[in-house]
Formats: C-alpha cells, sequence, structure tokens
C-alpha cells in the first residue's frame, strides 16, 4: 500500500473499518488512473474480509468446528425457515435493513462476510478469480466455510442448495454431535419450506431423539429468536426446548394435510384428530389453533374414539375443550369410562401439573406419527425410546 500513494489509506483497526473502506474503493474499483492495481487491492481485500468475517462468525455460532475459539456459548446457534416466531408477529421489513451497528456481534461478522462475498459474485472477473483462488488454497473444504456456506443459502432462502450442502455433509459423517444436529434440524426445515413434510419430519425426529446435553429443562429464548429475525428466516438454538417447536411444527402440518385427505379412513381420520390434540398441548397456547380444529372435527363427526387418550392429556385448555364436547352430547371413548358421567368425573381430575410437557409429546402419539410418516419399522432410537412412556403395546412391538 505504501508504494501507491494515490490509493485510500488501508486501516488497520478493526474488520468493521476495513469494510468500510472496502465499500468505498469497491464502487471506485473502475474510475481509477491506477485501474489494475485498485482492481487488485480490492479483490484480495474483498476476500480477507469475506473469510475473516465467515471465520469469526463460524467460531461464535458454531464453535465445535473451530480448533479455538473464545465463544462462551456451548451450544450452536444457526438460521432455519421460519417455524416459531408467528408470521403476524415478526418484524416490518427484512433483517438486513437494519442498522449494522444495531446488530449482535454474531450477526454483524455474518453480513459482513455475505457483504465481502457479495461483491466478489457480482463482479465477472472477481468471481473468476476467486474461483481460481480456491482451487490454489483449496479453502472451500473448510469444514467452518462450509457450515457458513449452508448459512448464507439458507439466508438467501436459496433452500434448494442448502439442502444440497447439507445432504453431501451429512453423508461424509465424523462430525461433531452439535454440528450433526445442527444440520439435521437445518435439512428438515430446509425440506419444510418446499412442503415436502414427510422428509422434514424424518430429519427433525433424527434430531429431537439425538442425546443432547441440555436435555429437555431449558425454555425456549423467543425473544433471541425474534432480535435475530430476518424475514421468513429464524436464527434458532441447537437445544432441545427450539428444536421441539420445528418438529412439532412440522408434525401439526403434516397432520392437518393428512386429515384433509378425502380417502382417509374414519378410524384414520379419529387417529390423526388424536395425534393433534397431544401434540397442541406443548407451550400451550401456541397451538391452539390445532386444538380448536381438531375439537370442530370432532363436534361435526358426532363421536370420537381414541382408546386411553386422556393418558396423554394434561394441558387444562384441551380438558376444557373436551368437558364441552361432552355438554354438545358427543360421543368420546377416550378412556375405560363407561359412560359420559364417568367421563365427565376423569375429566375434573385429569390435570396433572406434576408431569412435564416435555417429556409427554414423546409419547405413543409422536411415535406413532413418526412411523406412519416415514414408513419404517428399524428401531434407531430404542434407548431413547426406552426411557419414554408407551402405553400402546402395539407400538412397542413396532419398534
Amino acid at each position: 500500500w505504501e508504494e501507491e500513494p494515490t490509493l485510500p489509506p488501508q486501516p488497520t483497526q478493526s474488520l468493521w473499518q476495513t469494510l468500510k473502506w472496502l465499500k468505498t474503493i469497491y464502487t471506485q474499483r473502475t474510475r481509477s488512473q491506477n485501474d489494475n492495481v485498485m482492481r487488485k487491492q480490492t479483490f484480495y481485500t474483498a476476500v480477507n474480509v469475506y473469510l475473516e468475517a465467515a471465520a469469526r462468525y463460524v467460531a461464535i455460532s458454531e464453535p465445535s468446528l473451530m480448533c479455538k475459539t473464545t465463544s462462551k456459548q456451548t451450544y450452536s446457534q444457526f438460521p432455519i425457515y421460519g417455524m416459531i416466531i408467528d408470521p403476524d408477529d415478526r418484524p416490518q421489513g427484512k433483517y438486513y435493513d437494519k442498522n449494522f451497528d444495531d446488530l449482535c456481534e454474531r450477526q454483524q461478522y455474518f453480513m459482513a462476510s455475505i457483504t465481502a462475498k457479495k461483491m466478489l459474485d457480482d463482479d465477472y472477473a472477481f468471481a473468476e478469480d476467486l474461483l481460481k483462488l480456491q482451487k490454489a488454497l483449496k479453502f472451500n473444504r473448510w469444514r467452518w466455510l462450509e457450515a457458513f456456506n449452508i448459512d448464507f443459502s439458507i439466508k438467501d432462502r436459496d433452500y434448494d442448495q442448502a439442502i444440497r450442502l447439507l445432504s453431501n455433509l451429512i453423508k461424509a459423517g465424523n462430525w461433531p454431535k452439535p454440528v450433526l444436529y445442527r444440520w439435521r434440524v437445518q435439512l428438515g426445515s430446509c425440506f419444510c419450506a418446499l412442503e415436502k413434510i414427510k422428509t422434514s419430519v424424518t430429519y427433525l425426529y433424527d434430531a429431537v431423539m439425538q442425546d443432547q446435553e441440555d436435555g429437555f429443562d431449558a425454555e425456549i429464548d423467543a425473544e433471541f429468536i425474534r432480535a435475530n429475525q430476518m424475514g421468513e428466516i429464524e436464527w434458532v438454538r441447537g437445544v432441545h426446548c427450539d428444536v421441539l417447536i420445528i418438529a412439532i411444527q412440522a408434525i401439526l402440518t403434516a397432520t392437518s394435510v393428512a386429515l384433509d385427505r378425502a380417502t382417509s379412513s374414519k378410524t384414520r381420520q379419529m387417529q390423526i384428530v388424536g395425534w393433534m390434540l397431544v401434540l397442541s398441548q406443548y407451550e400451550w397456547p401456541r397451538f391452539y389453533e390445532t386444538t380448536k380444529y381438531a375439537i370442530e372435527k370432532i363436534k361435526s363427526d358426532g363421536s370420537f374414539t381414541y382408546p386411553n387418550l386422556l393418558d396423554f392429556i394434561y394441558e387444562g385448555g384441551v380438558i376444557e375443550e373436551l368437558a364441552w364436547l361432552l355438554n354438545q352430547d358427543t360421543t368420546l371413548n377416550i378412556s375405560n369410562a363407561s359412560d359420559s358421567r364417568e367421563l365427565r368425573e376423569q375429566l375434573i381430575k385429569a390435570v396433572r401439573s406434576t408431569i412435564s410437557p416435555s417429556i409427554l409429546i414423546l409419547t405413543e402419539p409422536l411415535i406413532m406419527i413418526f412411523i406412519t410418516l416415514r414408513c419404517t419399522s428399524q428401531p434407531a432410537h430404542s434407548s431413547r425410546i426406552n426411557n419414554v412412556m408407551i402405553h400402546d403395546r402395539a407400538t412397542y412391538s413396532v419398534l
């Protein structure tokens, strides 16, 4: 730089100053008398910002991929197709319209790297030079950069590209558990975005059944998700409380589609309605509309049979809805009660405040949904399932 005194001085204080400086010289790269020199300086500066910012982003969002990291987080943080925040509650405007200084450090690195990468991609000569540099240094094979490129694809809503990248990397194997967990969730959300619900449920269920250190005790951090909202894209944490919401949302979507099929038998429809009632209890009243839909379906049919369903109902709101059906002279066969009067007494005693909803959702309905949607009888997760309450012996034999 000292050999070219006519060029703007290169900042040395921070990556953010380098990024601002890069934006300035990028617009001047074809107007300078030192065009070739300017273009070369711009190209290598953009490559440096792209890689350095991406590395710093991954060090925070996925520490297990970095040899050394200063991140204090013990879990992954990654983007998915939005499945948690209600679309009506999402912040107005796109994520990247926010002031750069208002973003958290992780997002600043993410957007800085994306900005530099777009500069390289938008200039034909730069894009060709970047491919040559990749072949020479083979940095496109760096694991942490592969993780960044997946997040970049999801952020740009290029779900097909994200699926290709994720599928190839998962097949390659030999990944740390947090990374595999992250990629299964991302793959499931991408398939959900493309309305391939059956495949989505498969990957999300695999993620839910993967052992995680946080267990089921943590609570979902809605403020974290809202703060990192970018249109239909959400940033979530690699913990069960966040992923369970995603899995349940996908399953309820699948059950609604299955229920609307005219070819479904009456018995099959009642089974699906039972699943919806059980799963919609989680994070009540988040899925109240699903409960309402199921109750209205039962009311229109005039009767409902799901043996021992009451064993899986713990939420007072759902119990009240079932009691309302009894008052409407709807025939309910959901317990061992001999008549409606005995069933009404059972409903009154049905509130179980000491039972964890997080554990209850991994019961016969969730397992049966998974088996039905995946059409498999492989006991892939028997160690986790053995710790779950399974009252249906037929289900247990299938597993």
